[in-house]
């Protein structure tokens, strides 16, 4: 027994640290106030949603293109998940997920996790970026 709470310990410290050492640096910028501004493009690829009770995990992979050269965090204010009713929509956040960064200004695929109530999921979803929406087409999540 204590082996095996040993050796869970030893597996959480694990993956604290691997987080903690994935996590991008404070140069990158996160959009808020203060950061310059960024122009995106975004081509959405997949989108997958994930129901739990009565929310879904919503994954969507895109290509993200930005106007500079300088590693840009895609969460809000920049990058919003928007549901019908323009509410923001939370991120889906866990240690082993890898932050949402956008490295340079050439073209790359990025994942982006959110949590949202099912009944949300029922009107048009649009992803913000930058200032432009674009209109995602859901599977269904039911």
């Amino acid at each position: 027994m204590k082996t095996r709470i040993l050796s869970a310990t030893i597996l959480l410290l694990m993956v604290g640290i691997g987080w903690i050492i994935q996590r991008p640096t404070r140069e990158v910028r996160n959009g808020t106030s203060g950061s310059p501004s960024v122009a995106l493009e975004v081509q959405p690829k997949a989108i997958v949603v994930h129901r739990a009770g009565g929310h879904a995990q919503l994954i969507l992979t895109a290509e993200f293109r930005q106007s500079g050269v300088v590693p840009v965090r895609l969460e809000p204010p920049l990058v919003a998940l928007l549901t019908a009713d323009e509410k923001p929509a939370a991120r889906f956040l866990g240690p082993l997920l890898p932050e949402p960064v956008l490295a340079g200004s050439g073209p790359s695929d990025i994942t982006l996790h959110y949590w949202i109530p099912i009944a949300d999921l029922k009107g048009p979803v649009m992803l913000e970026a930058a200032g432009k929406r674009y209109p995602l087409t859901l599977p269904d999540a039911g």
